[in-house]
This record gives structure tokens, C-alpha cells and sequence, in this order.
């Protein structure tokens, strides 16, 4: 289970990071969370 967190939480950041090199704006925009859903869920 902590595996599975702690890979999610890997993942998460490297999308945000990606995120943030694409858009080059705050990560609260509706267009980076839409981003990083992507990221995450496809």
C-alpha cells in the first residue's frame, strides 16, 4: 500500500513537473490541473 502512495505521488510529480515545462504557468490554472488530469489518468 505504501508503494502504491508513494508511486502515485512519483507520478504526480513528474506530471506536474512536465506540466509546468509545457505551460510555464502556476499550477493552480484551470489549464495545468487539466493537464496533470490527463497526465495521470490516460
Amino acid at each position: 500500500m505504501v508503494d502504491r502512495i508513494d508511486n502515485f505521488i512519483t507520478l504526480y510529480n513528474q506530471a506536474s513537473f512536465d506540466c509546468v515545462l509545457n505551460s510555464q504557468i502556476s499550477l493552480r490554472t484551470k489549464s495545468e490541473r487539466l493537464c496533470l488530469e490527463r497526465s495521470l489518468f490516460k
